[in-house]
């Protein structure tokens, strides 16, 4: 199995409403995402509750059977729409791929 994990950074918003309720629409568009990609076998959204200015905004969780699977995900249209949407407010990434 092939573990997919994603934590983002936002950039800085006129509020932290505005800013919350972009990360719940982006949350919404990532889980959505298991409706659709059939490779997709399990993901999670979880938004950031730590005040740290370390902290990320929100962590992405997703698992796939093996990395090829992984791969169509990263290149499945509906993946590749969201990302677009989310590179508009991004500010940051970090990315971990692992086998369990």
């Amino acid at each position: 199995m092939m573990i997919h994990i994603v934590m983002f950074k936002l950039k800085e918003f006129e509020n932290s409403k505005i800013k919350y309720d972009t990360i719940a629409e982006i949350k919404n568009k990532l889980e959505n995402l298991q409706n659709i990609i059939s490779e997709l076998k399990f993901i999670e959204v979880g938004i950031n509750q730590s005040k740290s200015p370390n902290a990320f905004d929100f962590i992405l969780v997703s698992h796939f059977d093996n990395s090829e699977n992984l791969k169509k995900y990263r290149f499945h249209p509906s993946h590749i729409n969201v990302v677009e949407f989310i590179n508009r407010f991004k500010e940051s990434s970090a990315v971990v791929d692992y086998e369990k």
